[in-house]
C-alpha cells in the first residue's frame, strides 16, 4: 500500500465531512467524535509514514485499522448523504509489491 498516496487521497474526503450539508445530516456529538478519531487516525499516518517502511508495522496495522473502523463508523452517520466506504475503495492506493 502506498500510505503516502493513501493520505493524499484522503484529504477530499476530510473536505467532504466538513461540508455543513453532512454535518447537519448527521448527529452532530456522534458526527464530530467519529471525525475527530478520522482526523487523529490521518495524522497517526503522516508520523508513520514518514519511518522507515519497516521500522513498526504493528503500529501501522493498528492504525489503519482504527482508520476503517472511524470510516466505517462515519458511513453509518452519514449513509444517505455519501457511501465513505466506496469512495475510499475508489481512492486507496496500492503499490505492486513485486520484487
Amino acid at each position: 500500500m502506498d500510505i503516502e498516496g493513501l493520505i493524499e487521497n484522503l484529504k477530499p474526503l476530510s473536505d467532504i465531512l466538513k461540508s455543513k450539508p453532512i454535518r447537519e445530516s448527521a448527529s452532530l456529538n456522534d458526527f464530530k467524535n467519529s471525525y475527530d478519531r478520522f482526523e487523529a487516525a490521518v495524522s497517526d499516518l503522516r508520523v508513520v509514514s514518514k519511518r522507515p517502511p519497516q521500522q513498526d508495522p504493528t503500529k501501522l496495522r493498528s492504525i489503519l485499522k482504527n482508520l476503517q473502523e472511524t470510516i466505517s463508523e462515519l458511513d453509518e452517520l452519514c449513509d444517505e448523504q455519501l457511501n465513505l466506504l466506496d469512495f475510499v475503495s475508489a481512492i486507496t492506493p496500492v503499490t505492486d509489491l513485486k520484487d
